[in-house]
Parts: C-alpha cells; structure tokens; sequence
C-alpha cells in the first residue's frame, strides 16, 4: 500500500485546496441532513459539514491519499473542506452568478463535459465484453507461445579460461561455485543465476548455444559473444504461459477505447467540409 510522509500528507490540503480552485466540476459542499452514521464534523458560519463530505474530498485529492487511514489525513482533508466552504460563501455573497468571468467559465466547462460524455458514450458502444474477448483472442493468435529456458552462465575474458572452467565442470566442480568464483558478469555473485528467458532477451550468439543445451547440461565448448566467452548452464525448459483474459482485459480495454476514440474522430472528420488557413488567414493546400 503507498504511504505518504507526515510532511507529504500535511501539504495535501493546500496543494488540493490550489488544484481546486482551478477545476470545474469538483463536488460541491453540502449541507445535507446527516445521518446517523454521518455526524457533523465542522461548522462554518452556520453551515455544517458532514463527515461523508471530507471523505468525498479525500477522494479527490492525491489518489495515494485515499488508501491512508481516515484517521491520518482527516484533519488536513477537514481543513480543506472548510476552505472550500469557506470560499464558497464568499462567493455566493459576492452575487457571481452572472459574473462575465463565471458565465465564460461555465460555458467552457459545459462544451467540455459534453465532448466527454459524447466520447464515452461512443466507447461504451464499441467497448463491450464481445469487443474485448475478440482482442483478446487476436492477441494469443499474435503472441502464441515460445520457448523459454532458465539458465546458468559463466562470463571470462579469455577462450582459453572459459575451457579450463568446462574442465573443472567435467570434474565435478559445481557450476554455481565457479560462476560466484570467476565470472566477471554482475550475476557472478548468484551462481550465475540468469533466470527464465525467451530466445530474443539474450544475444543470438548465446541465446542460439543456450536454446540447444537440454536441461541439466552446460556448453562443452566456450561461447562467444561480444561481451566475452561463456560456459552456459541450462537448468530448465518450458513453453512460456499466455495471460488470462482478466490479466489482459484493463490493457485490452485501455487499447480498444483509444481506437475507439481514434475511429470517432476519423468518421466526423470524413462527414465534415473542413477547410484550413494559415495564421495570416489565407488559404492553405488541403
């Protein structure tokens, strides 16, 4: 779970109370009647805040903010939501209703909360259940799976040093003790542990040796490779495993509703006359 420093968490108040001010369409303070589980928690110049609102708050501010303890972050979040309720008022009392300022704004804000909602309607169409199995199923077909193997290495400067360690190996030294004695690699100090590895992470030099090596065999000759000579130990082959579609569907989903966004905008283009200008208002080559 992320955490944040005492320091870190007592500057989400104004840091949020700033981000605030500049966003349209944050949740408003109420003055609901509270429940009973819902207790009054500040009053400011008469008007009450219940606990639900400050967590409403939280909720908006940092998003490693809202996994913190409610106890840890409540009273900056509280804070916050005076100076919100605060502002507010000073609002209301000030008659900014029909400000040219706030009558702009608002205007912005609702061409802007209309374009999103267009957008997500069109998503919600073409991102389905049915949409996300079908490029699921294009993804196994693309990415079928391939061989990987879980292996040793030896890393030296010298030919002549990697074979004196394939004579050792022959007389029973064990290759993890060789590999923590002589590699120069950084993994020297595991045994030479080089994990789980398909055939393009490595090489091709040492990936072609290693993919030929069965399992509990190591290189009878040394390897080279442009970053020395090798003796290569395999401990285990396998085919690597396809993700579920649960793994997949938020990678799955982000990447359809992108295209989808992508294939609105591509048909309104091709509906719509359009014609372009250059900055001096004349008219450019389409």
């Amino acid at each position: 779970m992320s955490t944040l420093s005492p320091r870190r968490a007592a500057g989400l108040s104004l840091m949020a109370l700033a981000t605030g001010l500049m966003l349209i369409g944050t949740a408003p303070v109420r003055a609901d009647d509270k429940a009973a589980d819902d207790p009054v928690v500040a009053t400011v110049n008469g008007t009450q805040i219940l606990r639900s609102q400050v967590v409403e708050e939280i909720q908006q501010m940092d998003p490693r903010a809202a996994q913190m303890p409610l106890e840890m972050i409540f009273p900056q979040a509280l804070d916050y939501t005076v100076s919100r309720t605060l502002l507010k008022q000073a609002a209301d009392k000030a008659k900014l209703d029909n400000d040219p300022d706030v009558v702009k704004r608002l205007a912005a804000a609702k061409e802007s909360v209309m374009m999103s909602v267009y957008l997500d309607h069109a998503v919600r169409a073409k991102v389905n259940d049915a949409a996300v199995k079908a490029a699921y199923d294009d993804f196994l077909k693309a990415n079928p799976p391939e061989p990987e193997i879980k292996a040793r290495h030896i890393l030296v400067d010298s030919e002549d040093k990697a074979k004196d360690i394939i004579k050792q190996l022959n007389d029973g030294a064990d290759f993890a003790d060789l590999a923590n004695k002589d590699s120069k690699d950084g993994n020297g100090t595991t045994g030479g542990d080089l994990g789980w590895f398909t055939h393009d992470k490595m090489v091709p030099e040492f990936a072609d040796a290693a993919f030929k090596i069965e399992p509990g065999a190591y290189s009878t000759e040394p390897v080279k490779s442009q970053f020395g000579w090798h003796v290569i130990k395999v401990e285990d082959k396998r085919m690597t495993a396809q993700p579920t579609l649960d793994e997949k569907r938020d990678e799955l989903e982000q990447q359809l509703s992108q295209q989808a966004v992508q294939d609105v905008l591509t048909d309104l283009r091709g509906d719509a006359k359009i014609e372009k200008f250059d900055s001096n208002g004349k008219p450019v080559a389409q």
